[in-house]
């Protein structure tokens, strides 16, 4: 096979100052390391001298750990031997990140190949337009539902990312199955022995009745209730058992629940306020300055989990959290320019942790928000970052404005290449993490949120477009067409952890019989 010097298979930056630049991988060996020997240097104190080895192969490429000191992670899982690259695979050494990719032309101009077009720049640009979610299925939310199987569609898979302490999941799917949204009291039954007496009857009801009511005091609300607020355009249900209560601090609605006279109630509390700076606040950032709140409002508080969830569409930073007088979950997320909180604390009981597990699973199955969710969200700085922060203020700043430059060039240019979308949203939320390392704003950092924005726009519209095209194909009953739509979403959005990934590669699988025939 002849040496391909038509740079077949290449490694895109991802992260650092040459975000956007790629690595042309020629036939043979490719070195990445700290020492000057090798065929690509990185400068990174984590990077061993001779960190990771790659080999071209004709048609295959592998990538082999040289027994480095920090390890190499593929696609965020530590390495082990020799392993076989597949297209968009992201390669991770220190805190560099790089992008595999194969089939491309190599340009004659400059070392950027991102924008270059790979069907003689045929490829018809995505139309931007704002961020749309779709609804729910079954419309509003009830009170009362048999089971939760179907109620958020999106969550059947375990699709959170770990932000921090360890592994974490949000529940047990135990603790779903038969679930009903609400905690009604029971009812006394009278009238066992028909021969009881009329009046003893009467009194052994109304002795009950007046029991129950003191043990759990919420005899009166036995269907729960439907909270709906319009200035932050949000609702759920309220499960069965709970009473209004008034409102702490920062909250617009609460409501208490009293499992017996000896103990605290629990609270479930919505909090929410808005501010013009949370539509260019990112999700994650924006939850590391809201513990502060959360501090004040549980004295002794320990996050126990902290994990991206999607809730009926709605992106949210989910967390657990104990201390010495409460116990709770919550939900965190920013629409606009609001920003809202939902959480459910108990003290801490054995029988207030079982209420716990019932009621905030109802609460999150019934959280709707009604309008079009916008934010924004990246990634947070790691220690190196922030360590760089603190050595190399100035670097760290040209290496975020470089990596904006480019996160906008490659917005611009979203119609050259199928990715090119992703990758400017990937490569503006590196120039935001870097921002947020330095502990302040500069100018530049609205320049950014609103590059984002606009990116997370674009790329949303253009996969709701592409899977409208797979879908009209496959009920035209067209298979060769739904399978290239599928290939192409696949371009789109190549992070094959995401639902658009899944959802095409499903039906490439599916209808690559059919595409072979054309």
């Amino acid at each position: 096979m002849a040496d391909n010097e038509t740079g077949k298979f290449e490694l895109i930056y991802l992260t650092g100052d040459n975000a956007g630049e790629s690595i042309i991988l020629k036939d043979g060996e490719t070195v990445i390391g700290r020492s000057h020997s090798c065929t690509v240097i990185i400068e990174d104190p984590e990077v061993s001298r001779q960190h990771l080895k790659l080999t071209v192969a004709g048609d295959k490429v592998t990538a082999e750990d040289m027994g480095s000191s920090h390890g190499t992670f593929l696609n965020e899982k530590r390495m082990r031997g020799a392993i076989s690259l597949n297209p968009w695979d992201v390669l991770q050494l220190g805190d560099t990140r790089l992008r595999f990719s194969s089939e491309f032309k190599y340009p004659d101009s400059d070392n950027k190949t991102l924008f270059f077009d790979e069907e003689d720049n045929e490829q018809k640009e995505p139309v931007s337009g704002a961020t749309v979610f779709a609804k729910a299925p079954g419309g509003g939310a009830e009170t009362q539902f048999a089971s939760v199987e179907n109620a958020i569609p999106d969550n059947k898979a375990d699709k959170t990312r770990l932000l921090g302490g360890g592994e974490t999941r949000l529940m047990d799917e135990a603790e779903f199955k038969g679930l009903k949204a609400g905690i009604a009291p029971p009812s006394p039954r009278a009238g066992r022995r028909k021969k009881l007496l009329a009046a003893l009857t009467i009194l052994c009801v109304v002795t009950a009745a007046v029991f129950v009511f003191k043990r759990e005091g919420t005899a009166d609300n036995k269907t729960g209730c439907k909270l709906a607020d319009g200035q932050y355009a949000l609702s759920l249900a309220i499960p069965a058992g709970w009473s209004k209560a008034g409102q702490p601090d920062g909250a617009i609605a609460a409501f208490t629940f009293q499992l017996n006279r000896q103990r605290r109630p629990a609270l479930i509390a919505v909090y929410a306020d808005s501010n013009p700076a949370y539509s260019t606040t990112g999700l994650q950032s924006g939850f590391e300055d809201y513990k502060d709140v959360l501090i004040q409002r549980h004295d002794g508080l320990k996050l126990l989990a902290v994990k991206l969830l999607t809730v009926n569409n709605a992106q949210t930073v989910f967390y657990a959290f104990s201390s010495p007088k409460n116990s709770g979950k919550g939900i965190f997320l920013f629409t606009g320019d609001k920003r809202i909180c939902v959480e459910c604390a108990t003290p801490p009981h054995e029988e207030s942790d079982n209420l716990l597990k019932k009621t905030f699973p109802a609460i999150l199955y019934t959280f709707r928000l009604t309008e079009p969710q916008e934010f924004i969200d990246f990634p947070l700085p790691d220690r190196h970052m922030k360590v760089r922060a603190l050595s190399a203020k100035e670097e760290l700043t040209a290496s975020a404005l470089r990596a904006l430059d480019t996160g906008e060039d490659l917005l611009k240019h979203a119609g050259v290449r199928a990715e090119n979308l992703y990758l400017a949203r990937e490569t503006t939320a590196t120039c935001l993490t870097m921002l947020t390392a330095l502990g302040e704003k500069p100018e530049f950092y609205q320049r950014a949120a609103l590059t984002l924005l606009d990116a997370e726009r674009s790329l949303d519209k253009a996969i709701k477009n592409q899977k409208f095209m797979i879908l009209a194909a496959e009920q035209r009953g067209d298979l060769q067409q739904a399978y290239w739509e599928s290939v192409r979403l696949q371009q789109i959005i190549p992070d094959k952890t995401s639902e658009p990934y899944q959802f095409a590669a499903k039906r490439v699988k599916k209808y690559a019989e059919s595409a072979s025939r054309k």
